[in-house]
């Protein structure tokens, strides 16, 4: 993956949950910011280390307190106000492994750092040292407010790895122990970048190309073997624009490609060209020589753009569309070569048009009629997460749909986030607490983020208003025709998760038994679960009767059309159902939506079990605890429901669906 600083961090994390990704992550070092263009100038030749850093850390495992501690340190800036001679004496106590003056500095985190670890911090920042000693005989200091300690320690390894970048990305790697690796596109050239804008001025370093904030785009970007001096940018400012670009071209250099960098690209069965600053991160990385030519020697891998959500601030003027020519264009290296855009890029993961989106607004335009690439390339999605970021999740579950359709080796299906469904009809009393507790229920442990879905089937009392007072619960209401099937419906079209789950609004469930059932699906088992109230019935007589509160014809249509259901799913489809009309139902959701389920009312239980038992889906029964309600209490569910049911499990057996 081709990648900046931190806008592909979702992905990157993401695809190191898969046991089946073996990441490579492809950096440019042209960044030349603040304390990195400071250590820039102090070790010249060296290019900047931020984005080395930032990716490494990303890659080191997080699952005990080491790691932790190492990303810890390695993100550790230092204080503003901090003099020279206070930096140096914390390095120094870092370089003597001082425990009581590091851990008083930095933290306790340094007691939880292994011993090789703090050796090689120690050498390190020892060998930077050395050279800050070097440089102040001749009057050169460096100001350590706000510098990165992880650029310090990659300084203090380039200075000992004989000033090649490269084997200090390499060696800086190996001693974080990371996964996956991280390298320089490049061979290692110390070049400047610089670009031109629309308007014909000039931005002469990285910083100002990051920090480029007015909504005149940048027209050109080029890698200069040094910065524009003052008298030549105002030479070169009075020149016509086209003058000017030409001019630029003439100076520029394309650096070659790192050998190891080549050898991932040609051998990659998957190439993404991430997100993230555009101009800065991403565009100069594919100006290098010989990186289209390695892209296009691999007809084999899949390549996909995934452009970006929201528009940085030096997108301003970008759209979808000319982000990805302009892809196309730098990977040509300025139509140096001639290679056809299908053997640089397969598919382009976009960010789907989202409702009110005009020029004015921070997402980035995607409009079909000019994009100019064929519609059958293009992957449109939500796929935002994090306001503007996407959900890594999201982009990784399809990139393994994409996979698996196109490829006989198949990836595991990854599990990112469970959506749970929530239908209601006037439950004012109950899906507030119902709501609140599902909030509360965490997923961390089996590695999955939630979110909560109420859809309101029609209510005349207060229930939208109190589902819409719990934080974090996105509340929809359903338009036209009422009914739980079509409050589900609607839920799964705005599910973003890929567990979808449904659960009941009216406290007869125990939020809690969510958790086995989503489990096990997470674990890559079922592709669907239900939660089963029979199982743990002791005495299905006693509690039907006091639902029923008596009522002797209900009791029998209850206990015995369950049974008729149960037993119709055997026969019809093979599939002994003990519970088909539970609440708390859980489904891989790609295969939930594939059902295409058009039921509007409680007959949708009896759908899904006959799509279901048509495809011969295993139907995963788990035990949870019901509390059930009277009818005075506001059992709404009725004998006809049960009935329509058991009509669409007949006649399912018969549809095409």
């Amino acid at each position: 993956m081709f990648t900046g600083g931190r806008g592909t961090s979702s992905i990157t994390e993401a695809l190191l949950r898969h046991g089946q990704v073996s990441l490579t992550l492809l950096i440019n070092a042209y960044d030349d910011g603040l304390s990195t263009g400071a250590l820039r100038s102090l070790i010249p030749g060296m290019l900047g280390p931020s984005d080395v850093r930032k990716n490494v850390a990303r890659l080191i495992p997080e699952a005990d307190s080491a790691g932790r501690a190492l990303r810890y340190f390695l993100e550790y800036r230092f204080p503003a106000g901090l003099s020279e001679k206070e930096g140096r004496s914390l390095l120094g106590a870092l370089a003597s492994s001082d425990t009581n003056v590091v851990t008083g500095k930095f933290g306790e985190q340094f007691l939880d750092l292994p011993l090789r670890q703090v050796r090689w911090m120690g050498e390190a920042a020892r060998d930077f040292l050395n050279h800050l000693d070097e440089k102040d005989k001749i009057g050169v200091c460096l100001d350590f407010a706000n510098c990165s300690l992880g650029n310090i320690l990659f300084s203090g390894i380039y200075l000992s790895c004989g000033r090649s970048f490269n084997t200090a990305v390499e060696e800086f790697s190996r001693r974080c122990g990371i996964r996956g690796q991280v390298l320089n596109i490049t061979a290692g050239e110390n070049l400047v970048l610089t670009a031109c804008k629309d308007d014909g001025s000039l931005l002469i370093s990285e910083t100002e190309i990051v920090t480029n904030r007015d909504r005149v785009g940048i027209k050109e970007i080029f890698l200069l073997d040094d910065y524009l001096k003052p008298d030549d940018t105002k030479t070169l400012a009075q020149k016509p624009a086209e003058e000017l670009i030409r001019r630029l071209r003439e100076l520029s250099r394309a650096p070659r490609i790192n050998p190891a960098a080549r050898q991932a690209l040609e051998n990659a069965d998957l190439i993404i060209y991430g997100p993230g600053t555009q101009h800065s991160s991403l565009f100069p990385s594919y100006l290098t020589e010989g990186v289209a030519e390695a892209i296009a020697a691999n007809p084999a891998a899949e390549k996909i753009f995934v452009g970006n959500i929201s528009k940085d601030s030096e997108i301003r003027s970008e759209t979808a569309a000319t982000l990805a020519k302009k892809l196309i264009y730098y990977l040509n290296r300025k139509d140096r070569t001639r290679l056809r855009w299908e053997n640089l890029v397969t598919l382009f993961f976009l960010q789907v048009p989202m409702a009110g989106n005009g020029d004015n607004t921070d997402y980035v335009i995607f409009d079909r009629e000019t994009f100019g690439f064929p519609p059958e390339k293009v992957v449109l999605m939500d796929w935002e997460g994090d306001a503007g970021s996407h959900s890594g999740g999201r982009v990784v579950d399809e990139i393994i749909n994409v996979v698996n359709t196109k490829w006989e080796r198949k990836l595991k299906p990854f599990h990112h986030t469970a959506s749970i469904l929530v239908p209601g009809l006037n439950e004012e009393k109950t899906v507030r607490q119902v709501l609140q507790n599902l909030m509360a229920l965490n997923f961390e442990p089996l590695s999955l983020g939630k979110e909560i879905i109420f859809i309101d089937g029609g209510s005349r009392d207060r229930t939208v208003e109190r589902a819409r007072s719990v934080p974090g619960v996105k509340v929809f209401q359903l338009q036209g025709r009422p009914g739980r099937g079509a409050a589900l419906r609607l839920g799964i079209e705005k599910a973003s998760g890929n567990i979808a789950v449904f659960f009941s609004s009216d406290g007869e469930y125990r939020e809690e038994d969510l958790i086995p059932v989503v489990q096990a699906i997470a674990k890559n088992e079922f592709q669907v679960v239900f939660g089963s109230r029979a199982i743990k019935c002791v005495n299905l007589n006693q509690r039907l009767m006091d639902i029923y509160e008596g009522n002797y014809f209900l009791y029998f249509t209850s206990k015995y059309g369950g049974m008729l259901a149960s037993i119709l799913g055997l026969f019809l489809y093979n599939r002994f159902v003990s519970d088909p009309f539970t609440g708390i139902k859980a489904f891989e959701a790609r295969l939930l939506k594939s059902l295409r389920l058009s039921s509007d009312g409680f007959n949708m239980e009896g759908e899904i079990l006959a799509k279901l038992g048509k495809r011969g889906v295993f139907i995963l029964e788990v035990p949870v605890d019901y509390r059930p309600r009277t009818r005075k209490e506001g059992k709404k569910t009725t004998v006809l429901d049960g009935l329509r049911a058991i009509g669409k499990i007949l006649t399912g057996r018969l549809s095409r669906g």
